[in-house]
């Protein structure tokens, strides 16, 4: 695709891995109103609890529509945008995630705080998904064609949605195995107590 990087050039080079890394966490800030940070909108508005406000019905019609419950479709933006931006962050959690097991720890020290960061974002992101929409495609770093992507269920389980839960907690619970303490002076870094919390929010 236009505007990335040959994996042939980059894929399992220690030196590219920070790259694919600080891409994934740029991703967060893209995930639209869905972060469990910011729940108002997919969630006071659509269940009732809260007024959209603005300047009438045509102010943010996709959030109105949303409030009263009708013509709520796949393509309205305040929807789809956001599922397309999680997916758009955990694709590149997925490819950060398989350039650093492509690597030793001899070849690059980081590779377990990196792993364990990547595997937060990720979980986080499903995590949030699963809130919004609870059956979702589950896509990891193990290699898929696009058409394989695409054909990808959103219910492995027709009846029951547990699977989802179960790999989104062992993505965090990953994370706080593979995390430090703390991250030093490298701020904005998730650490074993981000992943603590996380995996505390899946719990409840």
């Amino acid at each position: 695709p236009k505007g990335t990087l040959s994996e042939g050039l980059v894929f399992g080079d220690p030196e590219s891995i920070d790259g694919y890394v600080t891409s994934a966490y740029a991703g967060v800030p893209n995930l639209g109103f869905a972060m469990s940070l910011n729940p108002w909108m997919h969630g006071s508005i659509r269940s009732d609890d809260a007024y959209k406000g603005g300047g009438g019905f045509s102010d943010q019609i996709g959030w109105h529509n949303f409030e009263i419950f009708t013509t709520v479709t796949p393509t309205n933006g305040n929807n789809d945008g956001v599922f397309f931006g999680g997916y758009r962050a955990i694709s590149r959690c997925n490819q950060a995630i398989a350039s650093i097991n492509a690597v030793t720890e001899e070849d690059y020290p980081l590779k377990n705080t990196r792993l364990g960061e990547m595997k937060f974002l990720r979980g986080a992101t499903y995590f949030d998904r699963k809130l919004l929409w609870r059956y979702i495609p589950w896509i990891d770093e193990n290699y898929m064609s696009m058409e394989a992507v695409k054909s990808t269920p959103n219910r492995e389980d027709g009846t029951n949605d547990s699977y989802l839960w179960e790999r989104i907690l062992a993505d965090l619970e990953e994370a706080y195995r593979l995390l430090p303490e703390s991250q030093g002076n490298d701020k904005g870094r998730v650490n074993k107590n981000t992943a603590r919390a996380m995996c505390a929010n899946v719990l409840l």
